[in-house]
């Protein structure tokens, strides 16, 4: 940065929509209008409530009006306080499968949650008003965990050898390295898994690796860049990070290091 004597007159109004683009460090999705977000969390909150008072004897005993428990959850919708109610449908036998964890989810991405602004301010000052009450301390330890805590996989871009990168353990770094919605695959007897783009031949994205069967013969292709990850027991994992050669990891190079140095045939 240096002075460049040339008068600057903007300022921030705590609007982020006022921030000129030239200026912006980070992007932003395009806003949800707030009649549509509004309108979204009380459907959810609707839904709700009624599969809590369906499922749980305990959250309508502690929530007999009906009207009130609804706005409460609305409420913790727009406000982007979330968290617990992930928790409370998980508990339930709920998964990203079902109806409402797979709306709230898009309810996430539309409105720019983010979680590390998820916390409960009842919380805050209570913690404030006694610090016997604060966890800060191990809500500290777990965010230096997360932090910490990096996936290491195997890229393949067409007509590149692969190699081995370590990004972090979530959704969108596996689409953003992709370039896309992912689609997995399992081809090998290793616990490992081919994470793609869904879309890449529908959208003429260049052929990669061909799929062998058991007799050698190509039955599929990926197109595009993809990753070789782990398998663990509910979840994509880290490759092993071991060097030696009976590693799940050198195997996984070795069935994907030959690549052809013609693009008329991008595969072997």
């Amino acid at each position: 940065m240096w002075d460049t004597r040339e008068a600057f007159h903007e300022y921030y109004d705590g609007e982020r929509s006022s921030i000129p683009e030239e200026y912006r460090v980070m992007t932003f999705q395009d806003d949800l209008p707030e009649e549509e977000k509004t309108e979204w969390a009380m459907d959810i909150a609707f839904d709700m409530d009624e599969f809590f008072r369906q499922r749980d004897p305990q959250y309508a005993a502690e929530h007999p009006e009906v009207q009130a428990a609804k706005e409460e959850i609305y409420e913790n919708l727009m406000a982007g306080r979330i968290s617990a109610l992930d928790e409370k449908l998980a508990a339930l036998g709920q998964t990203q499968e079902d109806y409402l964890p797979s709306e709230i989810e898009k309810f996430k991405d539309a409105t720019g949650y983010e979680e590390f602004l998820d916390f409960d301010p009842a919380e805050v000052k209570d913690a404030l008003n006694d610090p016997e009450k604060s966890h800060a301390d191990e809500m500290l330890s777990a965010a230096e965990k997360v932090a910490s805590e990096k996936m290491t996989v195997l890229v393949v871009e067409p007509m590149k050898e692969p190699y081995v990168k370590e990004i972090d353990p979530d959704l969108h770094s596996l689409q953003a390295e992709v370039g896309g919605d992912i689609g997995a695959t399992n081809p090998y007897s290793d616990p490992v898994a081919l994470v793609c783009n869904d879309e890449g031949k529908l959208i003429g994205l260049d052929l990669n690796r061909g799929l062998r069967d058991e007799n050698g013969e190509i039955y599929d292709i990926v197109a595009g860049t993809f990753l070789v990850v782990g398998l663990g027991e509910e979840d994509f994992s880290s490759l092993s990070r071991q060097r030696n050669k009976t590693s799940l990891f050198c195997q996984t190079v070795l069935k994907l290091a030959n690549v052809c140095r013609h693009r008329g045939a991008a595969f072997r």
